[in-house]
């Protein structure tokens, strides 16, 4: 929810806009510039590994030049977790990923808006935060639709990944695509509830920032 907003232009385009699907922010026009900030409240603490800035419907022009955005616990003590200067979106959103990240507060502040004629101010359509998933995941091989490798991610527990069965031993290769680069601190890897005995007897866990050259990160195990 909103908690506070610096200004506003008019009741068409309040900060209240930024937590809705429709509409959009606009700060209030000024013969110069000023700061602005924006702060929202999750009602509670809340756990994150990114946030969004999306533009006004009507396009980027206004966009924030320079702003920097903080996170809270109590609205008092605030820290900084990202700064641009003289930004330029040329994207149709700026999403910050980060590693999970706890906080109740989230503070956009703006110490620089954009020009437009004699008039200084920002316009957003959207800003929150969230936690983002898996951008892609693919195997080698699948033994069925009732094994897909999507049901590593399902969180059933009688649904699992389950290779092409071969008479001989085959290489087989699970890859995940988070969707950006990130620190990892934990890799859970579970055998099927009605068959432990089908867990990889011989494996290592790579991974890649690009998926062409990989690093190491559990060697290999038997």
């Amino acid at each position: 929810a909103l908690a506070d907003a610096s200004s506003q232009l008019n009741d068409t385009t309040a900060a209240q806009n930024l937590v809705t699907e429709n509409g959009h922010w606009s700060s209030a026009k000024a013969s110069q510039n000023k700061n602005d900030h924006i702060i929202l409240d999750f009602g509670k603490i809340v756990c994150a590994n990114f946030i969004q800035m999306l533009p006004a419907p009507h396009g980027t022009e206004n966009f924030p030049l320079s702003f920097r955005i903080e996170i809270s616990d109590d609205k008092t003590s605030w820290k900084v977790i990202y700064t641009e200067n003289n930004f330029v979106l040329n994207d149709n959103n700026l999403t910050v990923h980060m590693p999970p990240t706890s906080f109740r507060f989230l503070k956009l502040f703006i110490t620089h808006h954009a020009k437009k004629d004699t008039n200084y101010y920002s316009e957003l359509g959207r800003l929150c935060a969230g936690v983002s998933g898996v951008a892609s995941l693919s195997a080698s091989s699948e033994s069925g639709e009732q094994h897909r490798a999507t049901c590593l991610l399902d969180n059933y527990p009688n649904t699992n990944w389950e290779s092409r069965p071969a008479e001989t031993t085959q290489r087989e290769e699970l890859t995940v695509d988070i969707g950006y680069i990130t620190n990892i601190s934990r890799i859970s890897l579970t055998s099927p509830a009605l068959d432990p005995s089908a867990f990889p007897r011989n494996f290592h866990i790579a991974a890649s920032s690009e998926n062409r050259s990989m690093i190491l990160a559990i060697p290999p195990a038997s």
